[in-house]
């Protein structure tokens, strides 16, 4: 069994929000309804964050959708089947 930081239930609603900060550069944030759950994903995930809280994005911009492919590791360890909406802009 998976010790985790946060039960996610299908029942939750789920958004990724991945800003390209430029190349090979980003921070993502995880919400889970309206709760900014990032810190406690990025440790079950074993991901690491930037002082700022977010998920450290670096080196992994240049994947096409990188927010979609967290979210198909958010489905996997927390066995979600809802759906995740995913944003991914640029500024």
């Amino acid at each position: 069994m998976k010790t985790k930081n946060i039960d996610i239930t299908n029942d939750e609603k789920i958004t990724i929000i991945f800003n390209h900060t430029g190349c090979f550069n980003g921070s993502i944030n995880v919400f889970v309804n309206d709760y900014n759950a990032t810190g406690l994903v990025a440790k079950d995930l074993g991901r690491r964050t930037r002082p700022n809280g977010s998920i450290n994005g670096n080196n992994e911009c240049y994947m096409h959708s990188y927010g979609h492919h967290l979210a198909r590791q958010i489905q996997d360890f927390y066995e979600y089947n809802g759906d995740i909406k995913v944003f991914e802009t640029t500024y």
